[in-house]
């Protein structure tokens, strides 16, 4: 990638997470992000779409942070929850509003996924379940200002979802 294509992008990121911080999603404006950048619009706009689409070029795929063990087949959450202790900030925010839900029904259905391919067809609801707790979880967790370490967490959680799939 172009170097000047990367940094304008990196800029364009750090403005829409910065803003988050600040404002609620719909008063962030296209035009908020010029200012805090200097990028034109007309070079905004070869670049992005809107403003969802800034907040949502550098989000990776939730479902692969969750990582099973080689081993042992358990599932391991450690990934996942450090990632959402480092992004808490810009997540609580974020979760917090219903204009974004469809961000989070995004990543549940990225965990369902995932979950379906470790359980037995007998638990058709098990996946959904597991899925929409972990989101619940993911709230709490980046809501909580005196959290626990994420390991702690990861492994309290993971513990129960191991128990309900049981190793593969």
């Amino acid at each position: 990638m172009d170097p000047r294509v990367a940094r304008t992008r990196e800029a364009l990121n750090e403005a829409i997470l910065d803003q988050i911080q600040r404002k609620r999603w719909e008063k962030i404006t296209v035009q908020d992000l010029l200012d805090a950048t200097g990028v034109s619009r007309s070079t905004f706009y070869a670049h992005y779409d809107n403003k969802l689409a800034v907040l949502t070029d550098n989000i990776p795929s939730v479902a692969g942070t969750i990582r099973i063990d080689a081993e042992s087949g358990l599932v391991d959450l450690r990934a996942l929850f450090a990632h959402v202790d480092e992004m808490a900030p810009v997540l609580h925010p974020l979760l917090s509003q219903p204009v974004l839900r469809e961000m989070t029904d995004e990543f549940e259905r990225q965990f369902a996924v995932g979950f379906a391919e470790r359980v037995e067809d007998t638990q058709s609801w098990l996946p959904g379940f597991l899925a929409g707790a972990l989101i619940s979880t993911i709230r709490l967790f980046a809501a909580d200002r005196a959290r626990r370490p994420s390991d702690e967490v990861a492994d309290e959680v993971a513990e129960y979802i191991n128990s309900l799939i049981g190793s593969r």
